[in-house]
């Protein structure tokens, strides 16, 4: 028997194998419905369409408030999984900017002395 994610290619494969045979009986081999058959082939598009409406209304949420995170947009019976996912899969996950308070500047155009000791040849200790 195949996986339970692999039935319905299975039975995409079996129909046109068998044409004569029913949709409904070649699901019956997997202990499946013909309207789950159909559920499960009209699935991608209707999540496609329910990600560009979501994607559509997180663009109209963000064009009023930039950098409105995740956890603050909510969408009723999807779930917060659901849009960091697909908020992810798209690039549109708002990453925290990194304070850091500079203390010093270390390039600053100060005049330095010459290096004095360069071109001297030592003979002795503490001769520097």
């Amino acid at each position: 028997m195949t996986s339970e994610k692999g039935w319905c290619q299975a039975i995409e494969i079996m129909r046109r194998k068998y044409p004569h045979v029913g949709v409904g009986v070649l699901c019956g081999l997997f202990g499946k419905t013909r309207n789950a058959f159909y559920d499960h082939q009209r699935w991608p598009t209707a999540q496609a369409l329910l990600d560009g409406l979501v994607l559509a209304l997180v663009a109209d949420i963000r064009a009023d408030m930039p950098r409105l995170g995740t956890r603050k947009q909510y969408l009723p019976r999807r779930g917060r999984d659901y849009l960091f996912t697909l908020l992810a899969g798209h690039g549109l996950l708002i990453r925290r900017l990194k304070r850091r308070v500079v203390t010093t500047q270390t390039c600053l155009p100060l005049f330095r002395r010459p290096i004095l000791i360069e071109h001297l040849t030592v003979h002795q200790a503490e001769q520097v």
